[in-house]
């Protein structure tokens, strides 16, 4: 419709500061109907807590501090595009990332991520 991407419109891992090599990406696999929950630690207060990753398909993902959401809850299509961002973490505490696939019925979701608190 729109005819083909021009090759400096798409992503270029080399080109992204933020990209993480795909070897040192951690591996999870999120069944249908569940979650699976990726627990931070942030020792200082006024860290930044960072995160990428890809998914074999869409994929909700959200962070919670105390059982309450402090990041949206966002639908998120890695099929072109990785996602990745920062957090300026203001508490010390525990900080869970949640890869949500609930609404699956069927397929499973393979989520590669990497996370860490600078």
């Amino acid at each position: 419709m729109g005819g083909m991407t021009p090759d400096h419109l798409m992503y270029q891992a080399e080109k992204n500061p933020f990209h993480i090599k795909d070897s040192s990406l951690i591996k999870l696999n999120v069944p249908a109907r569940n979650k699976k929950e990726v627990k931070i630690t942030v020792d200082k207060p006024g860290s930044k807590l960072n995160w990428f990753f890809v998914s074999s398909n869409d994929i909700e993902f959200y962070i919670q501090k105390d059982g309450k959401d402090i990041w949206p809850r966002f639908r998120l299509s890695t099929e072109f595009v990785p996602e990745w961002n920062t957090l300026a973490c203001e508490d010390t505490g525990e900080y869970v990332l949640i890869f949500d696939n609930s609404y699956g019925t069927i397929f499973s979701k393979d989520v590669k991520f990497h996370a860490f608190v600078n």
